[in-house]
């Protein structure tokens, strides 16, 4: 009974324990529904925009009977690439009504799942403390909380994910032994179907998340490394040919990534061939997890602020430190733990692959938490302090020598990164990118150096303190309680951020939504790149615009110029097609942003003073709806004429 009593993990309340911590994360989620996301959580305007456009078709399906309520509409959707997710909304919006609220609870549904499939995970592969620790990082993580309460396709994808991971980890896991009285015929069937059942577990969640979005892919050439040193250990187990291995798979990377980002020719002559070359009918380039490369400049340069780092510093560097450990140890045959190198593998390459892509707002990441937080989880209740302290400190061979001073280099960087985002207040920061954005835009900072300058002092003040407090910060990580320290404060900068969003939410994109279905007609459609997202919560019909992909301009050129267009409506459960002119037609542009430059010098007659009639501010985007005025009347072919002459 003492035991069960000094062991938090032991005992009759350890269940009841992890079903409360459970519903206490889902409740943090729930809360706020309709609240805006933190500004912080990317700076990509996917935010106010995403949940709109990967539910566009199952809401217009609801309100108007047709996947598109004009079959001019030229968007694509998402239902024939994801109906994973598509079709469930369909079915809420159908039970529940379209709403933000609504569209949210599939995320935090799909959140609880999440965090069931990690406890369990943790629970057979690591035993309780590290089951009990992994499930309170992921559930008090801000990052991720965040991002579990949006309608992206991210936080669905995590689910299966973790469903795939804990199946497949099953599947390979040591059967039981043989009961006495349990005969061999009996024991080898259950076995085979024990592993099959999990098998098929873990596949099922593979296949559903190729099916919900593609990037998932991104995780089987990330955790290559780990079977390739698994397998070539048991052909020849010495470590220096294991880390010839490593060295190799980062050599092919590094080739495959020069011609991809650096050579301009042969990068297109190679998508072509790969867009020209089809499996099951589609082209090759789609089962290829990434082929855009940002060249090596611009990856450093938004390698300096990423969400995805300085929202959980501790997290992701304590993580990611273990993951380099783990390579380390397992090639000098110290620690040969399959799942921790899996783990590993998946951290290091995955962070890699993600952050060297054309396009790779914060949401990416989401898919290396679930690794994240089992390697802090894993350093926190497998702390080898002796042994971290001289995996730090000693000289390593090539490549790991580089990839640890890399790591340190990041480490430096983000300790003023993080203090700017922590202390200063979002108004602050928003004016100060007021000033530096528009200089960057005009290719000349001189009118933004102060900003930068300071900032750069404060930068440079925190890496030196760090610096000069090296040996200090070595000798704490050699204490015995240094794992209670660092959960402490992981817990508290989590909780900090989470108590800043929940004391003072916004909810601007949801107001600005509300507002609209009272001061916009009810017949009317609001075009652009956000109007998805503010036509959630009312009535009001969308036309998605977007400056780099030429569609549906063709459809605003006819509706300026008052030409009819068929149009569906939902009558006795059924969509009818009827015709529509003199449509009240309205934009919602963010004008100083580069993605909206197109659109904006399309339409910049339209966009006047004497048409506004609406601007409000998403996070750091200043949104402006303007009323477009009609044009004479003119004919199908003369409005075709235009659309083409402008492409």
């Amino acid at each position: 009974m003492q035991q069960q009593v000094n062991n938090p993990t032991g005992g009759r309340f350890y269940y009841p324990a992890i079903l409360l911590l459970m519903l206490v994360f889902t409740g943090m989620r729930l809360v706020h529904i309709n609240a805006d996301a933190p500004q912080d959580l990317s700076i990509s305007a996917a935010l106010y925009t995403d949940e709109g456009f990967k539910t566009y078709e199952p809401r217009n399906m609801v309100l108007f009977g047709d996947w598109k309520w004009t079959p001019e509409d030229q968007y694509e959707g998402w239902a024939k690439k994801s109906p994973l997710t598509t079709l469930p909304y369909a079915w809420i919006f159908k039970h529940l009504g379209v709403s933000y609220a609504s569209i949210r609870s599939l995320a935090v549904f799909y959140a609880l799942i999440t965090m069931i499939f990690l406890f369990m995970f943790l629970h057979r592969n690591y035993g309780r403390p590290a089951a009990l620790i992994g499930l309170i990082l992921y559930g008090t993580n801000f990052f991720t909380a965040m991002y579990n309460r949006l309608g992206l396709y991210e936080s669905h994808l995590l689910c299966f994910i973790m469903m795939s991971l804990f199946g497949f980890s099953e599947s390979l896991r040591p059967y039981r032994r043989k009961n006495g009285g349990e005969s061999g015929g009996a024991y080898r069937m259950k076995k085979k179907f024990s592993r099959a059942l999990f098998f098929l577990i873990g596949f099922t969640g593979l296949a559903a998340g190729f099916f919900i979005k593609r990037n998932i892919l991104i995780i089987l050439p990330a955790i290559a490394p780990a079977f390739l040193l698994h397998v070539s250990g048991r052909f020849k187990k010495t470590g220096r040919f294991m880390n010839h291995i490593f060295i190799a798979f980062i050599a092919v990377f590094f080739i495959f990534y020069v011609i991809f980002a650096q050579m301009g020719a042969l990068k297109v002559k190679l998508a072509f061939l790969l867009l020209s070359l089809k499996i099951f009918g589609q082209p090759l380039a789609a089962f290829i997890p990434f082929t855009a490369f940002d060249p090596i400049e611009k990856v450093l340069a938004k390698g300096m602020y990423l969400e995805f780092l300085f929202l959980q510093p501790l997290t992701f560097f304590i993580g990611f430190l273990y993951a380099l450990y783990t390579f380390y140890q397992y090639i000098r045959l110290k620690r040969q733990s399959l799942p921790d190198l899996i783990v590993a593998s998946w951290i290091v390459f995955g962070f890699i692959f993600t952050t060297v892509l054309y396009y790779s707002p914060s949401r990416y990441y989401l898919l290396m938490v679930i690794p994240l937080i089992i390697a802090v989880s894993r350093f926190i209740t497998d702390f080898v302090n002796l042994e971290m302290a001289s995996f730090i400190t000693e000289k390593k061979q090539f490549p790991h020598n580089v990839m640890f001073g890399i790591f340190l280099f990041f480490s430096l960087l983000y300790t003023g990164v993080v203090l700017i985002v922590q202390t200063l207040p979002v108004s602050l920061r928003n004016r100060m990118m007021d000033m530096v954005y528009p200089a960057y835009l005009k290719g000349d900072l001189s009118s933004a150096m102060i900003v930068i300058g300071i900032a750069l002092v404060i930068e440079l003040a925190c890496i030196m303190v760090t610096i000069l407090s090296r040996k200090r910060l070595l000798n704490i990580m050699k204490l015995p309680k240094f794992p209670a320290i660092l959960l402490s404060l992981i817990l508290g900068l989590q909780i900090f951020q989470y108590g800043r969003w929940f004391f003072f939410p916004d909810h601007h994109l949801y107001t600005a939504s509300r507002q609209l279905s009272r001061e916009l007609p009810g017949d009317a459609v609001l075009a652009g790149s956000w109007s998805a997202g503010l036509v959630v919560e009312n009535r009001l019909r969308a036309i998605i615009v977007q400056s780099l992909i030429p569609y549906n301009y063709s459809l605003i050129n006819k509706i300026t110029h008052n030409i009819n267009i068929p149009v569906y409506r939902l009558g006795g459960g059924k969509a009818a097609v009827s015709h529509q002119e003199n449509i009240p037609l309205y934009f919602a542009v963010c004008r100083n942003v580069i993605f909206e430059k197109a659109i904006t010098e399309k339409y910049r007659d339209q966009f006047v003073p004497e048409n506004l009639i609406k601007k409000f501010r998403l996070g750091y985007f200043r949104i402006e709806i303007f009323k477009m005025k009609k044009y004479e009347k003119g004919s199908p072919d003369a409005v075709d004429s235009l659309f083409k002459s402008f492409l």
